[in-house]
């Protein structure tokens, strides 16, 4: 019945399901997020610190970053981490692996 209701009025939260907007997929050190994910939510996932950073989504830190429109599979290291480019739409940031680096 939820699944009914969240096609006709979207996504149902409830105090059993805790749902991490953004993030795909985590593993220890190891994330999967849409590129208009909150940096809060990648530093608090992945124990780091980015509030030094002028971006507030993984997109911007990118763009930022690179000062150019990425390629899918494109990979770059920036603050700790290695951040892979799996999916583009356009110039937008669709998907992307996050890896932090020891």
């Amino acid at each position: 019945m939820e699944d009914v209701l969240e096609v006709l009025v979207g996504d149902i939260q409830d105090e059993h399901r805790k749902v991490e907007r953004g993030i795909l997929a985590y593993q220890p050190g190891k994330l999967l997020v849409r590129g208009d994910t909150p940096l809060f939510k990648i530093e608090r996932l992945l124990g780091i610190d980015l509030d030094h950073i002028e971006a507030e989504t993984l997109a911007g830190l990118i763009y930022d970053t690179l000062k150019r429109v990425p390629e899918e599979e494109e990979q770059m290291e920036v603050e700790g981490l290695r951040i892979i480019i799996k999916k583009m739409k356009g110039p937008k940031i669709v998907l992307a692996k996050v890896l932090k680096l020891d």
